[in-house]
């Protein structure tokens, strides 16, 4: 399997892609299919400011 090497990666199998001042993030293939079903995801809302090595939602940014 190979790894984009733009993405960041947490040890918690999260990752994020950075591209000028947003993010896209999301789970490695890993923790989908060692979570099972996803139901709800609290994210900050877009154009919400996050502050690094501050938790937002269920992740540190």
């Amino acid at each position: 399997m190979s790894y984009p090497a733009n993405f960041k990666y947490s040890r918690e199998h999260e990752w994020i892609e950075v591209a000028g001042t947003s993010g896209t993030i999301g789970i490695t293939d890993y923790a989908q299919s060692s979570l099972g079903d996803i139901v709800y995801v609290d994210a900050p809302k877009v154009g919400d400011a996050v502050t690094a090595g501050a938790t937002s939602g269920p992740w540190k940014v």
